[in-house]
């Protein structure tokens, strides 16, 4: 999760439209992928970055979702060279796989995609971890980053082109003493220009489709606007909006006005759809520690009590109210 943040933070400065989402079941990645691969277009930039579990089987890589059985084989799993078969066929400029998983075969799956790609000169693998081996956590409980991305967020928005930036982050990581022999950086890459992260974006002729995709992604990422709300009692309330990822939303209750006459006033949300299954016990929370909020936290207002709503991509039915 801490992973997946900071790479966002860093990705949007670099002008990237970034989709960032946790905890997803086979559909919904798939249904990710798509919605990702409407956002290409001929010389895009792509990156996909992957935190999670996942296997190798000769050659391909396989992210594996969160209600995937066990065992599971690659058709409960997204092969990752098949969305880059997809990346091709939008003429992307660049495709980038940034994989922070696991690299064990996986026993069960005996099955071998006969995947075609396209001979292109402008892919770029950065697997965390070598073929058979394990990616690394450096801690199971706290809020810090995985090995990867503990030395990769220190070079992503080094103007170089992305193969040296990984050249760099693969040095970084061999001279790391907790996992010096048991984790390295692999790089596989086709490209044959010097393309960079930090390269600006020039539309061309694009201009119109960038402006389409732009208002595409805009529209799943624009938050609600902070609001005020009176009621007949005299009390006024303000609900406001955060965004931690782009299916985890915060929402936070502020008291704006009490009447004189009243001792106590708190707003809490209530009545959400079902389908976002949230834990009451979670909810209207006097801290956002409390309700799960770590990596926003220091950014909220004070003096709120806050709700954070994950798994927003379930969402049938709009649903809110403040009592």
């Amino acid at each position: 999760m801490v992973d997946v943040y900071d790479l966002t933070n860093l990705l949007r400065q670099l002008n990237f439209k970034v989709v960032s989402l946790l905890d997803l079941t086979e559909s919904e990645m798939r249904n990710a992928v798509d919605e990702f691969l409407l956002l290409l277009h001929k010389g895009v930039y792509g990156l996909l970055y992957y935190a999670g579990h996942g296997y190798e089987n000769y050659g391909n890589s396989f992210m594996v979702p969160v209600d995937a059985p066990n065992p599971y084989h690659s058709a409960n799993c997204l092969c990752v060279q098949s969305i880059l078969k997809l990346m091709q066929e939008k003429e992307t400029g660049l495709n980038v796989f940034l994989l922070d998983m696991c690299r064990k075969r996986n026993i069960h799956d005996e099955s071998t995609p006969n995947i075609v790609l396209r001979v292109t000169a402008n892919i770029v693998f950065g697997y965390a971890t070598c073929q058979d081996a394990e990616a690394f956590e450096l801690s199971s409980t706290g809020f810090t980053n995985g090995v990867f991305v503990k030395f990769l967020k220190k070079r992503l928005l080094d103007d170089e082109k992305i193969t040296v930036v990984l050249d760099r982050v693969a040095e970084d990581m061999g001279q790391f003493d907790a996992t010096k022999g048991k984790q390295a950086l692999e790089i596989r890459s086709s490209l044959s220009e010097r393309r960079a992260l930090t390269d600006p974006i020039l539309p061309g002729d694009s201009a119109d489709l960038v402006h389409a995709h732009s208002h595409q992604w805009a529209k799943a990422h624009e938050l609600p606007e902070s609001m005020c709300l009176n009621f007949d009692c005299g009390a006024q309330i303000k609900l406001g909006f955060a965004a931690e990822f782009s299916n985890v939303l915060v929402i936070y209750t502020h008291i704006i006005k009490m009447p004189e006459d009243m001792s106590f006033c708190q707003a809490h949300v209530t009545d959400f759809s079902l389908d976002l299954d949230v834990d009451p016990k979670e909810m209207n929370r006097e801290t956002p520690e409390e309700t799960g909020i770590y990596l926003l936290s220091s950014s909220l207002p004070q003096h709120c009590l806050y709700t954070r709503l994950s798994s927003l991509q379930k969402l049938r039915v709009k649903s809110l109210s403040v009592p």
